[in-house]
């Protein structure tokens, strides 16, 4: 979800994310050649070719209205918006909020909509591109998104009387190490320990979810 034509910090962000998670060497990123995209290519190349791991970041402009040559990628694309789709549903119904493109939480809806599609979605071989990359079924257990939960706190443990939990919205795991991705009133945050709270009144409580920095 680009929240702004070009190079959006999130976006850009996010798309490293996944691209070091693949651990491949050498890159080729396809663009329609709009100006807009092409910026936002350029914003992510040259953070990638900063990483000693990449050997080599190329680029392949797309033929316009080709769709045969992005064939695979535009199904990939379809299923991943029928499940942003859903997750959208999910958080208006339980925030009693209307999601739009401007709305803070989309891209995160996106970015875990990805997620659970790459561990869960089966392609004709019968392997998920999870289990294609890894060799691994995903086992991991996830948790409602956007449901409030509380988060272990990873700080000076010397002092017993510090508060070892904090409440916060579940937004997916991270790629690399499959921490818990929290968003919390003081901004987003990583957790190897999180707990359900018991009511679903304390889950999708409205007036937390309104007080959340999301970058």
């Amino acid at each position: 979800a680009i929240r702004a034509k070009g190079p959006d910090r999130f976006t850009v962000a996010i798309t490293l994310e996944f691209l070091k998670y693949l651990g491949y060497p050498r890159f080729v990123l396809k663009t329609d050649g709009e100006p807009s995209m092409e910026a936002l290519v350029d914003a992510i190349s040259a953070k990638l070719s900063s990483d000693p791991k990449v050997i080599r970041v190329g680029r392949e402009v797309s033929p316009v209205g080709s769709h045969q040559s992005n064939g695979a990628a535009e199904v990939a694309v379809q299923l991943i918006e029928g499940i942003a789709r859903t997750f959208v549903l999910v958080v208006e119904e339980k925030y009693k909020c209307k999601v739009t493109v401007k709305s803070p939480i989309l891209p995160w809806i996106v970015r875990h909509a990805s997620y659970v599609y790459n561990r869960f979605q089966t392609k004709k071989n019968g392997r998920t591109p999870y289990e294609e990359l890894t060799m691994q079924k995903f086992k991991s257990p996830l948790l409602e998104f956007s449901e409030v939960v509380l988060k272990r706190d990873q700080g000076d443990r010397k002092h017993k009387l510090a508060i070892l939990w904090e409440k916060g919205l579940w937004l997916g795991r991270a790629l690399d190490t499959g921490e818990h991705i929290i968003g919390c009133p003081g901004g987003i945050a990583k957790a190897r320990a999180v707990r359900r709270l018991p009511t679903e009144e304390e889950r999708w409580a409205k007036d937390f979810y309104e007080k959340m920095v999301w970058l």
